[in-house]
């Protein structure tokens, strides 16, 4: 044990530690709520600033042995390089803000009770440091800052997840109670922008309710289900992200989509799925709970989805690299249904918002008396006189949007 009174830098290391963990504390619990508070992934991020991040890996470095220094050496005069060390470890990792640029930290409750805790942690650490191996102490433990982060992280998921279950639960029980049908969005990119333009135009017919922003979680889709839904709500269009596996199916299973949609399948969140192929199979998870499903087949391993999906007597749609958009959905028993029982939709090569404001103008009867001056009219009469020849299938629905003759060939797979 060192005798702290014959340590001249032990009671300015400590103040300064305390200084110092601010600006620590603000950008590591800033990368914990943008990571959605995962433990390990604020580690992986500082991992990740040490090797690319220019300035920062050499920073660290001379950081460190700077506290080491101070805390093996034996010359008291040695003990001032445990103030160097702690200057250092305000600025690290160089180039990484405070505040942020895309996502500024927001104080929420959650956020609160981390932070407390987190701050709980160091202090802990840094008295009995100081105690231990002197002034070179707390500059260690800030040091440590990224992977203490993480551990209070794991200390509070579970606390987090039981106190927030209540919430889920009464989502669940109005999501049922209001008998609402849920499309699920997911994948890489492209999850809110699709989420809106599906929203719009289900709105057209059903009384429909959106997810707010990226609201995309357990408690983003509990709060929007407290929120928003009311009786009498006919669709519920959730858009479902993930931050580590498994979290897709745990969203099925709270809120069990009817239709489920895939947009698109890329690289986001490889920090923390590791592999291109872990990504996938997360996002083709929720097919798994959906008895339709919506695949774009553009991508191979897509296709090869859709075509499990179809080997399985699950209703699928799809949409070919050309987007024509069409909808397909075989019966119980594998086969088409008759031709007397197809609808044709709309088929265009015209980009898909502007096949949607077609089939958005002939969706509300209860719309009639605004139909002949709206211009949304005029564009589905343009796209009924310029579309391909439709293709058919056996619809769900018999709803028909933008009516077509069937000509009269065998039907195949079409796509939406």
């Amino acid at each position: 044990m060192i005798a702290l009174a014959f340590i001249p830098t032990a009671l300015p290391a400590l103040l300064l530690a305390v200084i110092v963990a601010v600006p620590v504390g603000a950008r590591w619990l800033r990368v914990a709520q943008r990571e959605h508070y995962v433990p390990g992934s604020v580690s992986t991020m500082a991992w990740l600033w040490v090797r690319r991040a220019p300035f920062t890996g050499p920073l660290a470095i001379v950081a460190v042995g700077a506290a080491v220094a101070a805390a093996l050496s034996p010359y008291s005069w040695l003990q001032f390089a445990a103030l160097v060390a702690l200057v250092l470890t305000a600025l690290l990792p160089w180039g990484l803000g405070v505040r942020g640029t895309s996502k500024k930290l927001a104080f929420t409750g959650r956020l609160t009770r981390l932070a407390v805790l987190w701050a709980m942690l160091h202090l802990a650490l840094g008295i009995l440091t100081l105690f231990v191996i002197g002034p070179a102490g707390p500059a260690l433990v800030l040091l440590l800052s990224a992977p203490l982060t993480d551990l209070a992280l794991a200390i509070m998921a579970p606390i987090e997840k039981a106190a927030s279950q209540r919430f889920v639960v009464q989502a669940q029980k109005r999501l049922k109670q209001s008998g609402a049908r849920v499309v699920a969005i997911t994948g890489s990119y492209g999850k809110t922008s699709t989420k809106n333009y599906v929203a719009h135009l289900l709105s057209a017919a059903f009384t429909t309710v959106a997810s707010p922003a990226s609201f995309n979680n357990r408690l983003g889709l509990s709060r929007a289900v407290n929120d928003k839904l009311v009786p009498g709500t006919e669709i519920f269009v959730a858009e479902m992200g993930m931050a580590a596996p498994g979290q897709i199916a745990e969203l099925c299973r709270q809120f069990p989509p009817a239709i489920a949609a895939i947009t698109v399948v890329g690289e986001a969140h490889l920090q923390r799925m590791r592999t291109p192929e872990a990504i996938f199979a997360e996002k083709a998870s929720i097919t798994d709970f959906a008895p339709t499903v919506v695949i774009p087949i553009d991508d191979p391993r897509l296709a090869a989805l859709a075509e499990q999906c179809r080997a399985a007597v699950r209703s699928w749609w799809s949409r070919p690299a050309w987007s024509s958009w069409v909808a397909y959905s075989p019966s119980a028993t594998g086969r088409s249904a008759p031709r007397s029982e197809r609808r044709t939709v709309c088929s265009s090569r015209w980009p898909a918002p502007t096949a949607m404001r077609c089939s958005r103008a002939m969706r509300a009867p209860r719309r009639a008396r605004h139909r002949e001056r709206s211009p949304w009219l005029r564009a589905s009469r343009r796209c009924a006189a310029r579309s391909r020849p439709p293709v058919t299938g056996a619809l769900s629905s018999t709803r028909t949007i933008c009516p077509t003759t069937t000509p009269d060939r065998p039907p195949r797979p079409s796509i939406l």
